[in-house]
């Protein structure tokens, strides 16, 4: 398993203990309940990926254990491309769509008042926390999240592939057609950038690890913040 996707594991492990401790301190309403999957699906995603490679690399070593051909000649290996690229496309859209659950869980959580249709709900639910002084801290990790590059860049890259098919299986100059595929990047299509943008696979990873941890930070502080007016509340 990859460096990503042991940092995934470890992540989802970490956000799922500032979850508990979120969800211990309030009364959840089926509402809280529901966006807090949503976030959890989404810091899944990841994990689901690693899972899935895993299989389509045993499946193909089948195959050609079998039949005696190249990876890329099996009838699985033939897809690799397509699935390598779906599979790290697909997890990125899995973590943005993480933004508008977290953005609701922080609605929720502090009865800002914003409709769950709003369009602009992340820069609503940020504009109106900024108007509750006694909520500094959480409003500090939501700007750090929403301002950080890797935020940035994650909502370009989204936007960015919604305009563009699956790239053509090309190879770069020198690349073998042969031999067993990279199952945990997507490097050969990295130089496709005027339809799939300027992210290497390092970019990528970058993109996933630094987003993911801007959105512990702010579980951790929504958790501590809402434990503290839960014991306020109590004396």
């Amino acid at each position: 398993m990859s460096g990503r996707f042991d940092q995934a594991l470890r992540d989802l492990t970490a956000w799922r203990v500032s979850r508990d401790a979120f969800l211990g301190s309030c009364a959840p309403t089926p509402g809280v309940a529901s966006v807090v999957r949503s976030i959890d699906s989404a810091l899944k995603s990841e994990v689901l990926e690693m899972r899935i490679r895993s299989v389509v690399a045993a499946q193909v070593a089948a195959e050609v254990a079998n039949s005696a051909v190249a990876a890329g000649e099996t009838e699985t290996g033939r897809h690799l491309g397509d699935l390598d690229w779906w599979l790290t496309e697909s997890t990125m859209r899995s973590l943005h769509a993480g933004l508008d659950g977290l953005a609701q869980l922080l609605n929720l959580a502090f009865d800002l008042g914003v409709s769950a249709d709003d369009a602009n709900m992340p820069q609503e639910v940020a504009k109106r926390l900024k108007a509750r002084p006694e909520l500094d801290p959480v409003t500090t990790a939501v700007h750090d999240l929403w301002a950080s590059t890797e935020c940035k860049e994650l909502r370009a890259f989204v936007n960015h592939v919604k305009h563009a098919g699956c790239p053509v299986r090309g190879m770069l100059a020198g690349q073998s057609l042969h031999g067993f595929p990279r199952l945990t990047t997507v490097e050969r299509f990295a130089f496709e950038s005027t339809f799939h943008g300027p992210w290497s696979s390092a970019d990528i990873e970058a993109i996933m690890d630094g987003y993911r941890g801007h959105v512990l930070e702010v579980a951790e502080v929504l958790a501590a913040q809402c434990h503290a007016t839960s014991r306020g509340a109590a004396t």
